[in-house]
């Protein structure tokens, strides 16, 4: 019966898949779609293999579907509770979740009783449910990229390269997990954000889909990491604010003195401040997990809690200076500022391959982080080399002849404050660098993008315009 029941819904994930792709006719992104899918699935059955046999039954995935099998089988054995349970929230001593914090903590509760309604459709199936919740991640992922390629329409191939198919973003963001709820949420938001950055026409029903994707995709970034909510929205709202308000770049580019072009860019970047700050303080107030002194109390406890749990080759080990310190980090935000750089550097670059040894896993997600600081040093040896030895080149030019449009400028701007902001109070809050390599996936891969096109064209330097 089980073998019929996963068959039923195999069939039905191949006929969404096959009816998804027919209606890709002129997708620029149609060639990836059936690998990208393919290695997809399979990252989805490597992290199920990871969880159920290297870490013997042991972990979030595991741990995430027996709290939400337990709504389930309450709801097989008494639907009345269940339905009340599910419309209100009240402690019973007869349910038993793995962590007891679910009943102290609303957003938690919330998550896992949407999870329960659809885990009782696919039957309480953890194959099946991994299969769908893959299946959803890429969909988020696949809308995105579409999005991304208004903006860059020459990168297909590394806007698939670093979406579709970077390892650790597979991996991380299949199967039965949050972050594959996350990616799907993300890649909404961000994707719908970015047709109000470039002015796509939207109709009345455009405009219903995009209030209640958006509403949703919020919502449960919201429920699941509140951090995720306070980093993007600024950050997006911030950019769009300044685009607006901000004078356009002429098409095809200027043809302006760099001092000018300075100038221009730094009023620019204070309108972005200013648009920022003045979202970031009502949104502070907009729930008490957001006010400034619950912000920094969660971040210290987070910490706390996580150190406590991990083993001392597996953490961040923060410095104590400006503060008391409790497991070597302090609310104050003085401590907070100066852990900062490390808690960044840490979060793009770590592990390091001689900090892996002998866990596979660390070893193939330090390769990934190796390449990555190479690149990044790559590119700043390239910046250090054509300024100090085509120094009196670049002196003798007066003008630069090609910039991005201001709604490119100012979305990548944002994009690029959002990876700050989440990576720095993901790497503060928890400081387990296996469990960070699972949460920096929403922004891991724009780090690789920007790195790719920045390779790419091999300099910025190379767009100023030689005199005759």
């Amino acid at each position: 019966m089980q073998i019929l029941y996963c068959l039923l819904h195999s069939l039905v994930l191949a006929f969404l898949v096959f009816f998804w792709k027919r209606n890709l006719e002129n997708n620029a992104l149609r060639a990836y779609f059936y690998p990208a899918l393919i290695a997809k699935m399979l990252a989805c059955v490597a992290y199920s293999i990871v969880y159920l046999q290297i870490y013997k039954g042991e972990g979030d995935t595991v741990n995430y579907f027996k709290d939400v099998s337990t709504l389930v089988n309450l709801f097989y054995q008494n639907p009345t509770q269940y339905i009340q349970l599910l419309f209100g929230q009240y402690y019973s001593p007869d349910i038993h979740f793995t962590n007891d914090l679910i009943w102290r903590e609303n957003r938690m509760f919330i998550f896992v009783k949407i999870c329960s309604i659809f885990q009782i459709i696919v039957g309480n199936d953890y194959r099946v449910m991994s299969l769908y919740m893959t299946l959803l991640s890429f969909w988020g992922n696949w809308y995105l990229c579409n999005k991304i390629l208004i903006i860059f329409k020459n990168k297909s191939f590394y806007i698939a390269l670093c979406f579709l198919f970077l390892p650790s973003a597979l991996i991380w963001s299949s199967g039965y997990s949050k972050e594959s709820i996350v990616m799907w949420a993300f890649g909404i938001v961000i994707g719908n954000c970015i047709g109000l950055f470039f002015k796509q026409k939207f109709s009345f029903f455009d405009w219903f889909l995009f209030v209640l994707g958006n509403g949703f995709g919020l919502f449960v970034l919201f429920l699941i990491k509140f951090y995720y909510v306070a980093s993007l929205v600024p950050a997006l709202f911030a950019g769009y604010f300044t685009y607006i308000i901000s004078p356009p770049t002429p098409k095809g580019g200027v043809n302006s003195k760099g001092w000018q072009i300075f100038t221009k860019f730094s009023f620019i970047f204070v309108i972005y401040v200013c648009a920022f700050a003045l979202l970031v303080v009502p949104l502070m107030y907009l729930h008490p997990a957001f006010w400034f002194e619950n912000l920094m109390l969660n971040i210290v406890y987070n910490h706390n809690v996580m150190y406590l749990q991990s083993s001392p080759e597996d953490l961040i080990h923060y410095s104590t200076h400006f503060g008391r310190g409790y497991i070597n980090l302090d609310a104050d935000i003085l401590n907070m500022l100066y852990n900062t750089p490390k808690a960044f550097f840490s979060i793009v670059f770590r592990p390091f391959i001689w900090e892996s040894y002998p866990n596979k896993l660390k070893i193939l997600a330090s390769i990934e982080n190796f390449l990555l600081l190479v690149g990044f040093l790559f590119v700043i040896c390239n910046y250090l080399f054509i300024y100090f030895f085509k120094k009196n080149n670049l002196e003798n030019e007066n003008t630069i002849s090609e910039l991005p449009a201001m709604n490119v400028i100012l979305f990548v701007w944002s994009m690029f404050i959002f990876v700050v902001i989440l990576y720095t109070l993901l790497a503060l809050a928890s400081p387990n660098l296996g469990s960070l390599s699972r949460y920096r996936v929403v922004g891991h891969s724009w780090v690789w993008f920007f790195l790719c096109c920045q390779i790419k064209e091999f300099s910025i330097f190379s767009r100023v315009k030689k005199n005759n």
